[in-house]
């Protein structure tokens, strides 16, 4: 997590400043390193993300930037109405300390940003970005500009036998509110919780998969559908996180996912969670399914792009409905 006050210069500053320095002026982020042991790359800002520890969970938000790649003014709005959404309900006393400060500060300390082609960096592997040029210094420790993939996923069969690998979905939630007590907003909101046994993490393991990835799907075959196209934000207690791309996905099915880089970090009986914020879309409803992908991490490079499925399965097809609650 970024300290206040150090890094007040970098990428981690308020997300009026991020905004205001991506139009006009050089990021810097303080990191004491050589001028040559950092690796240059040529890189957009897709967005960036904030992980706060509450209690025993560690809930992450991210904000997406606009098609300039500058992030927007309400950025703080947005991740206080999601975090408040994702916290357990005995940790509710606790956020509303931290969204409190949130809705009254003008900082936002982002811990990483998230970069077109390179993924997600943690401010330390920065050393400055140049939106002028769009170029970026990475640290050369940093697993990014080594092209290392610290998380890749052990090459290994299938094996079908290894039984019931997919977590048990316990709730869907599709609205206008990020949380039913919320006001009405322009925005739409959509979550799942889900819980992995101890079975079910055995037979993950078994399989030889790596990644986990909870699509929620949504019908766009007859052209209507309740959520926008575009994801504005989200947020998880997911431990390893990544916002997955939307360039494969079929026009007929769009697919809204915040994937998990290791089964190896979630934890037998916690209940998991993750809520992804739209704008409106141009229906008043719609229908859903939840499809969950356990996959590989094939080759370095920015997860969105390099996790490829090794099997799906299809839960409640179609029966979900949007807006709508259910719990299972």
């Amino acid at each position: 997590m970024a300290e206040k006050g150090a890094k007040s210069a970098t990428l981690a500053q308020s997300a009026a400043g991020l905004a205001e320095n991506s139009r006009q002026s050089r990021f810097h982020n303080e990191v004491s390193e050589p001028e040559d042991a950092a690796e240059e790359l040529d890189s957009e800002l897709i967005g960036a993300q904030k992980t706060f520890v509450i209690g025993d969970s560690a809930i992450t938000v991210g904000v997406l930037a606009d098609g300039n790649g500058e992030m927007p003014e309400d950025s703080s709005e947005l991740v206080a109405d999601l975090l408040v959404g994702s916290a357990p309900k005995e940790d509710r006393k606790a956020v509303k300390a931290i969204v409190d400060e949130l809705v009254t500060s003008e900082d936002l300390d982002f811990d990483a940003v998230t970069l077109d082609g390179v993924g997600t960096v943690p401010l330390q592997d920065i050393d400055s970005f140049d939106s002028a040029t769009s170029q970026i210094s990475v640290a050369a420790h940093s697993s990014f500009a080594s092209g290392a993939s610290p998380n890749a996923a052990p090459a290994a069969l299938q094996k079908p036998e290894c039984g019931y690998w997919h977590p048990s979905l316990d709730r869907f939630y599709a609205s206008n509110r990020p949380y039913s007590k919320a006001p009405a907003s322009l925005s739409r909101y959509v979550s799942i919780e889900f819980t992995f046994d101890a079975k079910h993490l055995k037979a993950f393991r078994c399989t030889g998969s790596h990644t986990f990835e909870p699509d929620i799907v949504t019908d766009n075959r007859d052209g209507k559908r309740y959520l926008g196209l575009s994801i504005k934000a989200w947020s998880t207690n997911m431990p390893n996180p990544y916002l997955d791309t939307k360039l494969s996905d079929s026009d007929d099915q769009p697919v809204y996912t915040v994937g998990q880089m290791s089964y190896a970090t979630l934890v037998a009986g916690k209940q998991y969670s993750v809520t992804i914020q739209t704008g409106r879309g141009n229906a008043t409803s719609d229908k859903a399914k939840i499809v969950w992908q356990r996959g590989k991490k094939l080759y370095p490079g920015p997860y969105d792009l390099s996790v490829f499925s090794d099997e799906s399965k299809i839960v409640q097809p179609w029966k979900l409905k949007l807006p709508g609650a259910k719990v299972f």
